[in-house]
């Protein structure tokens, strides 16, 4: 009788087991021959071996496990992450669908670095079938980055460096800027230069948003930083070289949807057929003429003015001379303390006529009085100074909700059409 190499005690205790389990030791045999790689733990599972102070153990619901490993939290992490906690515990689904997730993962070329088991003949050691190839050094690992939203998966990026910094992250951003809209669509725009703010106004403090998305010119922007939708433009990325706006009229709600934005098409789902287009008489802001604005009692201003369309805008501003004049046609009373127009809630206020190109905008009622929280409701209009250079008026959501903005970057127009939102 030959000798082979001797049992290891787990395997005798396992062997003395399976007698009185009624298996086999052809079958843990046949088992490790047919995957060499196969772990002990596995063959016990799928045979349903075991030794009594495992059953006894098991019995009683304690299983061996490795412990697990989670880095260690400092106290000042341990409280940012409570605070964030407590910021974002009331966050609905809607608010969370605009979130975008994001993480770095380092991948072993060969797979596991460490040290793999097999089980094979004593005689067979370099047999290429119980052999786990190498490659010097280990054969490397890559570390990639990837994200994804709501909606859809975004894109994977290789990190060429084996650690993941503040720079490296802000390159990878810079790079892979995406809209991401109805259905799941999304724009990619490559080479996207962000902005990081050092200080934040107070104006911002209480303010939802997370941040500004330039949709003026590059002549605006600071450094000459090409905004996002131009350089999309610039890239080819849009089937025409404009944009359109369409708001909805949701009052001052928050987690619900505002609108529409469609990058390189007139949107003819939520908006009509385009009125006309007027040219821009500056190329920075979306900078342009308009003759008049009116109530439909006559009060305001019949000067040509410059004027610019801003979706940042939630109101209608201009010189307070013009606004005390339309504010006075339409009921309303100025409240220094606010720098609004108080009225009451249930009124019903004349037509605010601008005329712009020679066509004649109208703004109703809904869309020029707005509550602003604990029964305080006010005009959309208030008093703003430019200081005697630039624009005259700001023309802010009102304006916007009531007819669509066409933002025609390629012709450098402005060009508007009905909202077919009924309010």
């Amino acid at each position: 009788m030959v000798k082979g190499s001797p049992t290891s005690p787990i395997l005798n205790r396992i062997i003395v087991s399976q007698h009185e389990e009624g298996i086999s030791f052809a079958q843990i045999v046949q088992l490790a021959v047919a995957n060499p790689f196969i772990i002990l733990r596995e063959i016990t599972n799928q045979l349903g071996l075991g030794i009594s102070v495992k059953k006894t153990l098991r019995n009683a619901g304690l299983y061996g496990y490795r412990a697990a490993k989670k880095p260690l939290i400092s106290e000042k992490n341990e409280k940012a992450r409570l605070d964030f906690d407590k910021e974002y515990a009331s966050w609905n689904i809607t608010k969370w669908g605009t979130v975008i997730w994001s993480d770095e993962t380092k991948i072993e070329l060969r797979g596991n670095p460490h040290h793999t088991y097999v089980r094979r003949p004593a005689s067979e050691r370099y047999n290429p079938r119980y052999i786990s190839p190498t490659l010097p050094h280990g054969g490397g690992s890559i570390m990639v980055w990837g994200c994804f939203s709501r909606n859809r998966p975004g894109p994977i990026t290789r990190i060429k460096k084996d650690n993941m910094t503040g720079g490296i992250y802000k390159n990878i951003l810079n790079h892979t800027l995406a809209f991401v809209g109805q259905g799941g669509k999304s724009l990619q725009i490559p080479k996207t230069v962000f902005g990081q703010t050092q200080q934040l106004s107070q104006d911002f403090a209480q303010d939802p948003t997370d941040g500004i998305l330039g949709l003026a010119f590059t002549s605006l922007a600071v450094d000459g930083v090409i905004p996002p939708v131009i350089l999309a433009i610039q890239q080819g990325l849009l089937d025409a070289p404009l944009f359109t706006v369409f708001l909805e009229h949701e009052g001052t709600a928050q987690g619900v949807k505002g609108g529409v934005f469609t990058y390189g098409a007139v949107d003819t789902t939520n908006c009509g057929a385009v009125i006309a287009y007027q040219k821009l008489s500056s190329a920075t802001y979306w900078q342009f003429k308009m003759d008049a604005i009116t109530t439909a009692k006559g009060a305001g201003s019949n000067q040509a003015v410059d004027v610019i369309s801003d979706t940042g805008t939630s109101l209608l501003g201009g010189p307070q001379a013009v606004t005390d004049s339309l504010a006075q046609a339409l009921g309303g009373t100025y409240d220094q303390s606010q720098g609004l127009y108080q009225i009451d809630c249930a009124a019903k206020v004349a037509d605010t006529i601008l005329t712009i190109g020679g066509n004649k905008y109208t703004i109703k009622s809904a869309n020029m009085i707005d509550n602003f929280g604990q029964n305080y409701c006010a005009l959309n209009i208030f008093p703003f100074d430019f200081g005697g250079a630039g624009p005259s008026w700001i023309l802010g959501d009102p304006f916007i909700r009531s007819y669509c903005n066409i933002y025609d970057i390629g012709n450098q127009r402005i060009g508007f059409a009905a909202s077919k939102q009924t309010v």
